[in-house]
């Protein structure tokens, strides 16, 4: 099992942390998460070890689920990225938290999801997979966690969608969540970090930009998971 968790608030705490902040929404519908204002930075050192945490995983989620993007997913490196920086920050996630979601991520992607007839259309977006996976892992490391109404506020995303999607990636995982703590430290060291040396070429890879299925975290929740 793990050890050393960082303590996650509940939710009367998270209140506490959100009151007072604003967040808004852009007048594009598709942004992800909604913008957040009159936040109080955090420190350098804290920004840099989850940048680059996040730079590797959203390239390493990339690679991953780049073959189900179609015109309205995109699944590049730069689009999870930016959706990563502002998750993290907002969820105070731990490293454990992240790495887990992120072998939780490929556990389900390994699972020849595409070769399904009747795959939901959410499934092809990587951010919102990587959400459920953040979601599962800080249910499973935390005693504390979130509530869906929090992880609403966190995402932009309506709590029964979230609900919805958490579910299907936990019958992906066939409900084994539980991870040894050294297998998931060999499996950062040899697989998710072996990625590190694409960050240069990837992230500044200039990329078009389009208003995709994945960006529509502030959509009505009728449109989240319909087909197209």
């Amino acid at each position: 099992m793990y050890e050393n968790h960082k303590f996650t608030p509940d939710s009367k705490e998270f209140g506490a942390v959100v009151k007072g902040k604003n967040l808004t929404t852009s007048s594009n519908p598709y942004q992800t998460p909604p913008t957040e204002t009159n936040s109080t930075p955090p420190q350098t050192s804290s920004i840099k070890r989850k940048t680059n945490l996040a730079i590797i995983i959203s390239n390493f989620a990339s690679e991953i689920s780049r073959p189900l993007s179609n015109g309205k997913i995109n699944n590049s490196p730069q689009n999870i990225l930016k959706f990563l920086n502002e998750v993290f920050k907002r969820s105070k996630c731990s490293k454990e938290n992240a790495v887990l979601a992120t072998f939780y991520f490929q556990k389900i992607y390994q699972s020849n999801i595409g070769d399904e007839p009747s795959l939901p259309e959410f499934s092809r977006c990587s951010k919102r997979i990587f959400l459920s996976c953040l979601i599962l892992s800080h249910k499973f490391l935390n005693d504390n966690t979130y509530s869906m109404k929090n992880w609403q506020i966190i995402s932009g995303l309506h709590a029964k969608d979230l609900s919805l999607m958490e579910r299907w990636c936990l019958g992906k995982l066939d409900y084994q969540l539980a991870v040894p703590y050294s297998d998931l430290l060999l499996w950062e060291t040899n697989t998710l970090m072996k990625k590190k040396h694409h960050i240069p070429t990837l992230i500044h890879t200039p990329l078009k930009r389009a208003r995709d299925y994945d960006q529509d975290c502030n959509a009505h929740s009728g449109k989240l998971l319909r087909s197209h």
